[in-house]
């Protein structure tokens, strides 16, 4: 196990540098200059020259590119153009809110994927198993911002149920767990609805392939309840694969979260990688991208491991 885990960990190091590169490329290489956002309007061209030399912009991308992966190297991310503060500390800042909604979601796509999938298995052929199905390719095919627009315009302008924008009332006198969960329903909803669809169609594909083993069989032979052999011998030795596609999913999660806090102004990373974007800031772009994605490999390597957890069978050799 431990070699194994040591192999993966070396496997991360070329990942990152791609990632890395990309990163810096995409950021540098679309149109605008952030000198000309700091500077005022009435600023000259030496002060434009100028404060360009300040910030390195003038040197060849490729003095930039190693430059900035030197400071990496050594734990430094870099600052943030606008508000000078530390790239890592306004990660840091926005991330828990990010994971908070990421795993919010992940967990609303568990407990309604799973189930839906584990029916339509028992239930194959059936109304249920055809209406989940079709069901599950129109929850896939919906984009996150329509979704999101949908829940705000039903839930938040037509009926006034929830708010629709923040993490908490900004007229509140003070921050109570009730009104971040008010907040978070409906980004997180709007998250999972296409990943509960695809735990589901996965779930319910994994567990038909291991309820037509021969074991299953046997443990029907032998006088076992229904409920017992699907959860206990079939849904047991399905969960391999639905671990691997969860594992992915998180990183998909991650990705769409970026859109879902744009429409609903969550102060997540995402938000703060869009606000970048717009601001021409590259460190906090590259810094969010960078941790973006160490944060997914981190998750993969976790289920990973959790395949070995769920089948003693499996060994790393």
């Amino acid at each position: 196990m431990y070699s194994y885990l040591f192999r993966r960990l070396l496997q991360t190091i070329p990942v990152m540098f791609g990632v890395s590169i990309v990163a810096f490329l995409i950021i540098h290489l679309a149109p605008g200059d952030p000198v000309l956002m700091l500077l005022p309007q009435e600023a000259t061209q030496s002060d434009i020259e100028e404060m360009r030399r300040s910030l390195g912009l003038d040197r060849p991308l490729a003095i930039q590119y190693f430059s900035w992966l030197q400071s990496v190297l050594s734990g430094d991310l870099g600052q943030s153009l606008f508000t000078s503060r530390p790239v890592i500390v306004e990660v840091l800042e926005r991330f828990p809110n990010t994971i908070l909604l990421t795993v919010t979601s992940i967990f609303l796509a568990i407990v309604f994927g799973m189930p839906l999938g584990i029916l339509a298995a028992v239930k194959r052929g059936s109304s249920l198993d055809t209406g989940s199905m079709v069901a599950s390719v129109i929850g896939w095919s919906m984009p996150n911002f329509w979704i999101g627009l949908m829940l705000i315009i039903v839930f938040g302008v037509w009926l006034k149920w929830l708010p629709t924008s923040g993490m908490y009332d900004l007229m509140a006198e003070e921050r109570t767990l009730l009104d971040l969960l008010r907040h978070l329903i409906l980004p997180s909803f709007t998250l999972a609805v296409s990943h509960m669809a695809y735990v589901a169609r996965f779930t319910r594909s994994s567990l038909l392939e291991v309820l037509n083993q021969d074991y299953i069989r046997t443990a029907r032979a032998k006088g076992l309840r229904e409920q017992f052999v699907v959860l206990r011998h079939g849904l047991r030795n399905s969960l391999i694969p639905i671990i691997s596609v969860l594992g992915v999913t998180i990183g998909h999660l991650l990705g769409g979260a970026v859109i879902v806090e744009a429409v609903f102004a969550w102060p997540g990373l995402g938000n703060l990688m869009i606000k970048g974007i717009f601001a021409r800031d590259f460190p906090l772009v590259q810094g969010a991208m960078l941790f973006a994605a160490v944060t997914f490999i981190f998750v993969n390597l976790v289920a990973d491991i959790l395949y070995a957890v769920v089948d003693p069978r499996i060994r790393y050799q």
